[in-house]
C-alpha cells in the first residue's frame, strides 16, 4: 500500500515549508559555484572551445557537491513529516538526530569490537 492509499494527498504537501527553505539557497549556491568554476575552468584551459563541454560538466559536478551538501538535511526532514505526519519540523529534527546519533554510537561500538575480535584473533601467532 502506498502512502496515498494510507493516508491522503495532503500527506504529499508536508514539509512543503521546510523543503523550500533548503532548495531555494541550496540553488543559489548551485548556480553560483557553477558560474565560478566553469568560469575557471575554462580560463585554465585557455579559452579553447572544445573542452566547453567538460569545462561545464566538471563544473556541474563540483556545484551539486556544495548544493546537495546544504539541502540533503531539508530532504530528510521533508521525509520524515511526510512519512511519519509531523506537523512540527522541530519535532522531525530532534527524532532525526537521536535516530542519528543511535547510529553512530552503534557503528563505533561495532567497529570497537570487530578490531578486538581481529586484533585477539592474531595474537596466538
Amino acid at each position: 500500500m502506498g502512502m496515498v492509499t494510507v493516508k491522503s494527498y495532503t500527506h504529499l504537501f508536508k514539509g512543503l515549508g521546510t523543503i523550500l527553505m533548503g532548495s531555494v539557497p541550496a540553488s543559489a549556491i548551485y548556480w553560483a559555484i557553477y558560474e565560478r568554476t566553469k568560469k575557471a575552468l575554462k580560463s585554465s584551459t585557455n579559452d579553447r572551445p572544445e573542452l566547453y563541454t567538460v569545462c561545464e560538466m566538471g563544473a556541474a559536478m563540483v556545484a551539486e557537491s556544495f548544493a546537495s551538501t546544504f539541502r540533503n538535511p531539508f530532504e530528510v526532514t521533508k521525509q520524515f513529516i511526510q512519512v511519519r505526519g509531523y506537523s512540527n519540523p522541530l519535532k522531525a529534527i530532534v527524532e532525526i538526530s537521536q535516530v542519528r546519533i543511535r547510529s553512530a554510537l552503534s557503528f563505533t561500538e561495532a567497529r570497537t569490537a570487530s578490531t578486538v575480535l581481529w586484533v585477539g584473533s592474531h595474537d596466538h601467532a
